[in-house]
């Protein structure tokens, strides 16, 4: 029981000298969006970055999916969509190395033909996602907790 104390000592200590360790603005948000391909095993990988995804979840999700995924990075969030996707998906960093959750974003396409040619820029604090449905052009401000809004970008 005495050799644990000191370890959990030690643990506590290194945990709050972590916590009071100086902070900085670290913008991570893309400029431009990124056009990926799904290689056949569901993985595709960043041209900017070499980071690597497996999309096998999201592609399962979305089996009316054609041609490329558009990904774009805002805040820390990456905001993906593509051609036939019936979803917009919010992917953000897990709890653990190496390691991403993905929900799908509240955002209809309008058509039941999925998002058709979606182009994805940014604007503000958000993505600005730009879409084709048989009504004609559509657009909708994503920010980084997923949250979408047709008419602007939530800036604060």
């Amino acid at each position: 029981m005495s050799r644990l104390t000191p370890a959990l000592t030690a643990l506590a200590l290194g945990a709050l000298a972590a916590g009071c360790a100086s902070t900085m603005s670290f913008n991570q948000s893309f400029l431009a969006s990124e056009d990926l391909k799904i290689a056949q095993k569901g993985f595709l990988s960043l041209k900017s970055t070499g980071e690597t995804f497996d999309f096998s979840g999201i592609r399962e999700a979305e089996p009316a999916a054609r041609g490329n995924v558009v990904l774009m990075k805002v805040h820390g969030t990456f905001i993906a969509t593509g051609d036939g996707f019936a979803h917009v998906y919010k992917i953000w960093p897990a709890c653990g190395r190496d390691k991403a959750k993905y929900k799908a974003i509240k955002l209809e396409p309008g058509s039941q033909q999925g998002f058709r040619a979606p182009q994805l820029t940014m604007a503000g604090n958000c993505a600005l996602l730009k879409w084709e449905n048989d009504a004609g052009t559509r657009q909708a401000y994503i920010d980084a907790d997923g949250d979408a809004d047709e008419t602007k970008c939530d800036d604060e």
